[in-house]
């Protein structure tokens, strides 16, 4: 039984948004410990391509506090940036992904038939 794009990647979306959700909660729930930022270091890996972006970010933004936020929901690198990274574009990410498999698998499927026809064949 074949499972859609559609619904594979809501559900590994669903998934993504999940373990952000609890992770998001501990990072909340420990702010007051002095390297609670580092509960977003799960991330890094999980959302492989889409972490790449927080390179640059982290390297050039300032470290700003909206003054008008509570505390940890006001730090810009801390909270708003991994927030809006993670949560949103890793989730995405999530959805697209098995859109992204299936356009890969074709184009490869395409190549492997063109090296056939081309070279096992004996059609050169």
């Amino acid at each position: 039984m074949w499972v859609s794009r559609r619904t594979a990647g809501f559900a590994l979306a669903s998934c993504h948004a999940l373990i952000f959700l609890v992770v998001a909660g501990f990072v909340v729930h420990w702010s007051s410990d002095a390297q609670w930022q580092l509960g977003w270091l799960v991330f890094l890996k999980v959302d492989f391509p889409v972490s790449l972006v927080t390179i640059p970010l982290f390297l050039w933004c300032p470290q700003v506090s909206l003054p008008w936020v509570p505390y940890p929901y006001s730090e810009l690198k801390g909270f708003i940036l991994p927030t809006l990274i993670y949560g949103i574009l890793g989730t995405f990410w999530y959805y697209m992904l098995p859109f992204v498999l299936f356009f890969l698998v074709r184009k490869l499927r395409r190549i492997t038939e063109v090296i056939k026809v081309k070279f096992l064949d004996g059609k050169h």
